[in-house]
């Protein structure tokens, strides 16, 4: 079986997300077919390019990450590479799609998983944090 593991952002961007890497390592043990999709560095690499690293919504003691109306509005202005991310994990045809979830990565999350379901409702989701 095919299984897409996912860390969305926000996370940790000098913390590989070692839950998917060891996750991954179970599943490939057990003769399934597993990937790693670390869309927080992803995104976090593309953001920082564009605009630097101000742009992340971290900054000392404070995550933006925390508030819906900044997660929302992240969404918005980067829709477009959203989708081109949203589009690679559902090009690996994984049956199951896993997600780890902390409180920063909740609303970025809901979000992907709801772009997944629009495109195909037969993938089955179960999250974890």
């Amino acid at each position: 079986m095919k299984v897409a593991l996912i860390q969305c952002p926000s996370w940790s961007t000098i913390t590989p997300p070692y839950s998917l890497a060891l996750l991954s390592a179970c599943l490939n043990k057990e003769g399934h077919e597993a990937f790693c999709f670390d869309l927080n560095l992803e995104m976090y690499k593309y953001v920082s390019e564009k605009e630097g690293e101000n742009a992340w919504g971290t900054k000392g003691e404070s995550n933006a990450w925390l508030e819906e109306n900044y997660v929302s509005s992240f969404i918005e202005q980067y829709d477009t590479y959203i989708d081109y991310l949203v589009s690679q994990v559902l090009d690996t045809e994984s049956e199951i799609i896993g997600f780890s979830i902390q409180d920063t990565s909740r609303y970025f999350a809901q979000e992907i998983i709801n772009r997944i379901k629009q495109k195909d409702r037969n993938k089955k989701i179960i999250v974890g944090g």
